[in-house]
Formats: C-alpha cells, structure tokens, sequence
C-alpha cells in the first residue's frame, strides 16, 4: 500500500535529524524498520483497537492519560530540556523575545536569540503565541495545540475512528514531537494550527452561505496562521482557488481580500525600514550562504514552488484532502530541491532540513490515513 510507505517516510524523515545525531544510520535504519512494521500491525488490527476505545471507560482513561501527558511532560522536562547550547533549541526563545518586545510596542526583529541568530517566526506567530509567553508557560503550546487537532478531528468524524487512531499513532511514532513537547520548539505547533485553520476554513465554507460572520472569522484564522512563517504565505492562492468551489465570485473577492489584507496587516509593518539580514527574510540569505553562494537556492526553490502551485490550482477538486495534499506539495517539492542542492554542496544537507518537514507534515497526516483506512477495509 502506497499510503503506508508514504505515512512511514513521512515519519522516519521528520525523525531523521535527531535520530542520526545521536544514533548515527543504522539508528535511522532500524527506527525505519521498528515503524513499518508498528504501522503495518496498527492497520491489521485497527478495527479490534477501534472497538476497545469505544468503552466508556477505556476510552475515559485514555482522554486522561493523554491530558496529563500533554501537561506534565512539558511542565516536568522542558527546564532540563534547555541545559546547555545543545540541549534544546532557540526556536521557543525567539518567541519569547519577539513576544515580549512585540507586546511593549517595540520592533521584535531587533531581537536576538540566546544562541545569537535572528528570529525567524513572523508576527503571527508572535501573536498567537503571545498567551503562552505572558503565561511564562511557551512550553505548553504544542500541548495546546495537539489537544485542539484532536478534538477537531473528532468533531470532523464525530467518533474515533481509524482515521484517527492512525493519524495518533502516527503522530506518537514521530521522534520530533516528544523533542518538541520537552524543548518548546515551536515547529510542531506552527504547522498544527495551520492545519486546524483550513481544517475549520473547508467546514465552514461547506455552510457559507448561512452564516458569513464564521467565513469571515475563518479567513481571518488562516490569515493569521499563514502569517506564522514565510513558507505558509505561498498558501494563500491555494486557499483562494478551493474557496472558489463554495463561494460565488463577488464573495470570493470578499473573502479574499480579507485573506490578503490581513497578511499583509501581520506582516508590513515587520519589515518597514528593516535590513534584509536582520529581518525573517534572513533565512534566505542562510540558505544561499550555506551553500557557499554557489546556488542561488532561495530562487530555484521559489520557481519550483511557483510551478508546482500553478500546477496544483489547475488539478485542485473539491475535497479537503486534496487542499491539504496541495498544500503539501507546494512546500515540500521546493523543500526536497534545497536539500538537494545543500547536499551537494556541501551545505547542511538532507538530514538537517528533514527537522522543517514537521511544517507540512502535520497536514499530509490526515489525507494519508484517511486513504489508509480506506485500504485496510479491504483485508480486516
């Protein structure tokens, strides 16, 4: 089955960078190798497993189990987790500074990491991140953020289906969660709530006409999540072509326009006056000069994101899977050429951008399960 090899590649690349850094290859190998088979047997026996959880009871104990763990991991193993330079990572510092100097009015990009390196999330990120940094808790925000995709997956399936019991499953075999849950790294919980936003967009639009004030409200979530980071900004004329399936054109130029100003609204203000290297746009010039300047790769990777897009709005249909996997593309294809092109010059390489892949993987998830558990009706 294509999906299952999909779903492991999936998980074993968005694992690679911390498994090869303390395990070398043979560590990757065999993680690769443990997951399959993990998969492989979740998918034969889904239906037993779908049918213990749906006691009351073992059900009940698994909600608790999986709460308390959300809390108490991040809450007991972030502070050790940030011993060190290389015991967690800057990317939950970079919130925290850009947060703070955010809400005191004052230019988050002027700002440094512990580490020294300038901040990358732009202002949506800051922003919705803001209570976890006034809560002094920027640990609990993947926690936040993965309680809420599983109660909008259930509310999308309105049981625990093996759609989800796969999309968990799959989710708890991925190493960088439980890094993230103990470091605050922020990767995770950027591209979850980009991935509750067009979930919450795609119901909504289904009743657009009843209600507009829940359209708008959701153009302005997605605005806002793909304000988070440069890479969710090419996802906005994917999500205008598949409004256009539920939207007459007047209303689609509305919504849009809320769409796009709203971007906008987040983001100029970041970058007025501000110099190219110290501003988010800095990680362009990171990836150019760690390739020696010999590729231009911010270039190449925008021009195959452009083709890839054009492609995916012509072939986009009218189902939410088919967005998320767009979605996917449009970010993964560019990703997959600077890794490549890092690799063979000699830059970071493949293992070191495969720690980004959590950015879009989290919206790949749910159409490959959803694919999945259709094939496994076939041999339960």
């Amino acid at each position: 089955m294509g999906e299952l090899w999909l779903l492991v590649s999936g998980i074993v690349l968005v694992s690679a960078q911390q498994i090869v850094k303390y395990f070398q290859l043979p560590g990757l190998v065999c993680f690769a190798v443990g997951t399959s088979l993990a998969l492989a047997i979740t998918c034969v026996h889904v239906k037993v497993i779908q049918t213990i959880i749906r006691h009351r009871a073992v059900a009940s104990t698994l909600w608790v189990l999986l709460g308390s763990a959300l809390v108490i991991v991040p809450l007991v193993f972030y502070p050790s987790g940030q011993i060190g330079i290389h015991g967690g990572c800057d990317r939950d510092d970079a919130l925290v500074a850009g947060g703070h100097s955010l809400l005191r009015g004052e230019n988050p990009y002027n700002q440094k990491t512990y580490l020294g390196n300038a901040l990358s999330p732009l202002p949506g990120a800051l922003l919705i991140a803001a209570p976890f940094v006034l809560s002094n808790h920027i640990e609990l925000q993947n926690s936040f953020w993965i309680f809420v995709t599983i109660v909008l997956l259930l509310l999308r399936k309105g049981k625990a289906d093996s759609r989800i019991i796969l999309a968990i499953g799959s989710a708890l075999a991925a190493v960088p969660i439980l890094r993230a849950l103990c470091t605050g790294d922020d990767l995770l919980a950027n591209g979850l709530y980009v991935f509750c936003a067009l979930i919450i967009l795609s119901a909504v639009l289904k009743h657009a006409q009843s209600n507009r004030i829940l359209v708008i409200v959701s153009f302005l979530m997605c605005g806002i999540a793909c304000s988070s980071r440069i890479n969710f900004i090419v996802l906005v004329p994917l999500i205008l072509a598949y409004s256009r399936f539920f939207l007459p054109r007047r209303w689609l130029i509305i919504y849009g326009g809320i769409l796009v100003f709203s971007i906008i609204f987040f983001i100029a203000p970041a970058f007025m006056g501000q110099d190219f290297s110290v501003s988010p746009f800095h990680i362009f010039s990171k990836l150019n000069s760690s390739m020696d300047g010999s590729l231009h790769a911010a270039a190449i990777a925008c021009v195959a994101g452009l083709i890839v897009m054009i492609w995916q709005i012509v072939n986009l249909k009218e189902s939410l899977s088919s967005l998320l996997i767009s979605c996917t593309l449009i970010q993964g294809i560019p990703w997959i050429i600077l890794a490549v092109l890092s690799q063979a010059s000699g830059g970071y390489g493949i293992v070191w951008y495969s720690q980004y892949c959590m950015l879009f993987f989290c919206v790949l998830i749910i159409p490959l399960c959803d694919k999945l558990a259709e094939r496994t009706k076939a041999f339960i």
